[in-house]
């Protein structure tokens, strides 16, 4: 996924989870689906600490659209 240098390859695959790291270090956020029950999913964005920021986590909760 991705274009230029902001690639993300996939780096873990369980049950219930698929993981995304920078594909080039350093050039990107890590981020990761987790399955919660049948009609949830979150999608975790984390990203390091730069000049400009520092770290953090952003969690966003994914549901069926009945």
């Amino acid at each position: 996924k991705g274009e230029g240098e902001d690639r993300s390859a996939v780096s873990q695959i369980t049950e219930s989870s698929v993981q995304f790291v920078p594909a080039i270090k350093g050039t990107g956020n890590s981020f990761r689906f987790e399955r919660q029950d049948e009609n949830t999913w979150n999608a975790i964005l984390e990203w390091e600490a730069n000049d400009k920021s520092p770290a953090g986590r952003k969690v966003y909760v994914m549901q069926r659209v009945k």
